[in-house]
């Protein structure tokens, strides 16, 4: 855990830190990266700090995302990158509990961004109002919007980073009361023991890349590549290296796909042969 977070706090004391992200679209380990990054400080119930900003994921956002977030590749053209806020918010979150409604989710984008620029993980305790609800309440829908619907939280700011913290801390605030009253809980540990334990930011080990994808991406040169599908359908094609992401079991390599003229995602144990390419 980080300095200052012990797991016999009294919840009074305990700082949290309410976390929210958008994203280009929902797998990381397809090629999708942040796109906006929320984060609210509380303690006892007030607010203490906040923190948010576009992120410039160097990709498009995909429509269905834009959607629903109402974020546009305009409005993102002129933001920072991830490595020029991500000191910023590692010095925010130090010190504090992290809540987020299905934290596993935001953990897993904040992996891969945190695992690609070699930085360690965070030690914070995770908190995550998704198992609250689900264990301890019955709504008709566990998403965030229905249940701030349910107890009347105003949800104007929805689905954008900053606001969604906003809504996630009133959820949470309710829940920490209604916990107080008929489970008698009182401290940090008591809150986690209720959660099944803190939720962990997801391991990745160490990649070693055959050498000719580390020239391309070092270089960005273009790669040919005979690739064999899941169905087992093998293709020659040209690709230039974008990045690398490892998921689960698997490392997949992000790249724009010239015969496609699209990006694609190809798992690294499914390229059969590779030559680098001018």
């Amino acid at each position: 855990m980080n300095v200052g977070v012990q797991n016999f706090e009294p919840l009074q004391n305990v700082v949290f830190c309410f976390l929210d992200l958008e994203t280009t679209g929902l797998h990381p380990q397809y090629g999708d990266r942040i796109c906006e990054i929320g984060l609210l400080k509380t303690k006892n119930n007030k607010i203490i700090d906040s923190y948010s900003s576009l992120i410039n994921p160097h990709m498009p956002v995909s429509p269905g995302a834009s959607e629903i977030n109402g974020i546009t590749d305009k409005m993102l053209h002129n933001a920072p990158s991830f490595e020029t806020v991500v000191e910023r918010v590692l010095e925010f979150i130090e010190g504090t509990v992290i809540v987020a409604h299905n934290a596993p989710f935001d953990l897993n984008f904040l992996g891969v961004h945190l695992y690609n620029l070699r930085i360690t993980f965070p030690k914070n305790p995770v908190i995550d109002t998704l198992i609250l609800a689900r264990a301890y309440y019955q709504f008709s829908s566990n998403t965030l919007t229905n249940i701030a619907s349910y107890f009347g939280i105003d949800v104007s700011g929805v689905h954008r980073a900053l606001g969604d913290t906003k809504i996630t801390k009133e959820i949470f605030h309710i829940f920490l009361d209604d916990f107080r009253q008929k489970r008698k809980i009182n401290t940090l540990y008591d809150l986690l023991e209720l959660n099944g334990g803190s939720i962990t930011f997801p391991t990745y080990g160490e990649i070693i890349l055959p050498p000719e994808i580390e020239e391309c991406l070092r270089a960005k040169k273009k790669l040919r590549i005979r690739y064999i599908s899941a169905r087992g359908n093998e293709t020659i094609r040209t690709i230039k290296p974008v990045d690398i992401v490892p998921y689960q079991d698997y490392t997949y390599l992000i790249s724009h796909c010239l015969l496609r003229e699209k990006r694609r995602t190809f798992r690294l144990d499914r390229i059969l042969e590779m030559i680098v390419v001018k």
